[in-house]
């Protein structure tokens, strides 16, 4: 007699039990990764903007706009972003020769996936700088000038 009868999708679900809970988890890291991401822009941004207010007070007392204020933050945190990729890709083409024994059909460099990561971050970076940036626009010329 045959004991455990089960289906064939019960059957690939279960061998592939694993693989499946590893995936969920590399997901959930680097979605992880990613938050803290954007709260190390947002923590750095908004210090470097407290730090440079008295800067951006004899800035905009001397006639800046505050869309150059802002563009000038937002390109600051946009520079860092491209720092940090630039830094990252390479370690990503060194360790892509393990990943492709880890998953199906995906090519030892997988374009794709470090273009659309490569701009999930860059966005994320940008909507990070975005609330210190618009506090550096509402900076006003003389409190930040006041003496300390």
């Amino acid at each position: 007699p045959i004991a455990a009868v089960r289906t064939m999708a019960e059957q690939t679900n279960r061998i592939t039990a694993r693989e499946q809970i590893l995936a969920k988890l590399a997901g959930l890291f680097g979605g992880l990764a990613l938050v803290l991401a954007a709260i190390g822009i947002y923590g750095l941004m908004s210090y470097l903007v407290v730090s440079r207010t008295k800067e951006i007070g004899i800035r905009m007392a001397l006639g800046a706009k505050r869309s150059q204020i802002l563009g000038s933050v937002l390109r600051h945190s946009v520079t860092l972003a491209a720092l940090g990729v630039l830094a990252g890709v390479p370690p990503a083409f060194a360790t892509s020769r393990v990943m492709k024994s880890v998953l199906f059909e995906v090519g030892t460099v997988d374009f794709a996936s470090l273009l659309i990561s490569v701009s999930v971050l860059c966005a994320v970076a940008v909507f990070a700088a975005l609330v210190p940036a618009r506090s550096a626009t509402r900076v006003d010329p003389m409190i930040a000038l006041r003496y300390e």
